[in-house]
């Protein structure tokens, strides 16, 4: 797969990146070139593969449309780099990065002579207004700007990959967790911020009942649907990737407390937007047409999570745990 060619990949450093990259390594591709100004990443996450002489990184910003004429000479390109849903405090970053980032990476992906983009787009494409599942042809109704801006993400790659005569996908990512969350603008999501409660044997916060259900997947599954994205054109242009199987917040909540072994009752807050909803796609074009699926358990999942963030924490010198 992918012999002799050269892929880049912006936010490469990043949670889902650093794991779609370690994947790229083991290919036969002859370069991957990772662009990633270090805002929402950490070098350290390619610490196993960073002697490989086939991986390039690059420290550039995705808005910066000189730094991204690296990207000439790359056959495909996978656009991770964002300013994530819960960066809201700064809403115009939110919408500089996101909107003309993206726009910056494809004009120069499409100077450069890349031929196939895919890029990262997010289940907040489908706002909270109707529940779950969600299909690729769902409404798009978006609520927060984070998933305005990934809307607008989709519109562009579309127009300007369809434009130039190359091909483009967007992933709809759903809940993706797993090692290398616990970082930056991921902390405060529900997997990393329940498990480092629980490690300082603090309550796990719940917003609302709990009840709300969201789709999750294990990271190393979403990185291999990633890379299946990568090796192929989508007919449609868009695909969900996710479990396609719903999980409460109480019910995750009740596997990490035991996976840590640890009895405590959810310390209850006032109910945020999630409230009621059912967030869960329908994932039957990513098992039909990229051929992979959810293969790791939540618990299996959870599990690798907190020895993960457990290693982690005690900013040990050892080799990062191999899940």
């Amino acid at each position: 797969m992918f012999e002799g060619e050269c892929i880049a990949i912006t936010g490469g450093a990043g949670f889902i990146g650093s794991h779609v990259v370690e994947r790229l390594l083991s290919t036969a591709a002859a370069e991957i070139r990772v662009i990633d100004n270090g805002v929402c990443s950490d070098r350290s996450n390619l610490a196993s593969v960073a002697g490989d002489p086939r991986l390039r990184i690059i420290d550039a910003d995705v808005r910066d449309a000189q730094a991204l004429s690296v990207l000439a000479g790359c056959n495909r390109l996978l656009h991770l780099a964002a300013t994530k849903h819960n960066a809201s405090s700064d809403p115009a970053r939110l919408v500089e990065t996101n909107i003309n980032g993206t726009y910056q990476v494809l004009a120069a992906a499409i100077a450069g002579g890349v031929q196939h983009v895919v890029a990262a787009s997010s289940l907040y494409v489908y706002g909270t207004d109707l529940p779950g599942p969600y299909l690729e042809e769902s409404p798009l109704l978006a609520r927060s700007l984070y998933g305005a801006t990934k809307i607008a993400g989709e519109h562009l790659l579309r127009s300007m990959t369809s434009t130039a005569g190359i091909t483009g996908t967007s992933l709809r990512y759903f809940f993706v967790y797993g090692p290398r969350l616990y970082q930056h603008n991921y902390a405060n999501s529900l997997v990393p911020r329940t498990i480092r409660r629980l490690l300082k044997g603090q309550p796990p916060v719940v917003f609302g009942d709990g009840q709300q259900v969201f789709d999750y997947l294990y990271v190393g599954d979403a990185a291999d649907a990633t890379v299946q994205a990568l090796a192929r054109p989508i007919p449609s242009g868009v695909v969900n990737i996710g479990s396609g199987v719903g999980v409460s917040v109480l019910d995750v909540v009740a596997e990490l407390s035991r996976c840590l072994e640890k009895s405590c009752t959810p310390e209850f807050e006032a109910a945020d937007e999630t409230a009621g909803t059912v967030r869960v796609g329908r994932v039957q074009r990513q098992h039909d047409i990229l051929g992979t699926r959810s293969t790791v358990s939540l618990a299996e999942g959870l599990q690798r999570s907190v020895e993960w963030c457990q290693w982690r924490q005690k900013a040990d010198t050892t080799a990062e745990p191999t899940f």
